[in-house]
């Protein structure tokens, strides 16, 4: 679908939303312009992860690249032989 056709389809849908939706939808769209937006707040566990990490990197630890692809290989290979 190009931009022109998705455009096309939005806006042929707006004409069915009532004033409510057409608020949810404003807000919706201005959250997918702010690049700190996640959908979804963090858990308390998750903002703890993040923090260890950034910890982590100021102590100098971290993976290479090649680091990071050998353990999305081995967890794709791990699903894989438990599906």
């Amino acid at each position: 679908m190009t931009r022109i056709q998705a455009i096309a389809r939005i806006t042929a849908k707006l004409e069915s939303l009532d004033d409510d939706q057409i608020e949810e939808l404003l807000s919706h769209l201005e959250r997918l312009g702010d690049p700190g937006h996640l959908g979804r707040p963090l858990s308390d566990r998750e903002k703890q992860l993040v923090q260890d990490a950034k910890a982590e990197f100021a102590a100098g630890g971290g993976h290479s690249l090649e680091d990071g692809f050998a353990m999305i290989d081995a967890r794709l290979a791990s699903q894989r032989r438990n599906s």
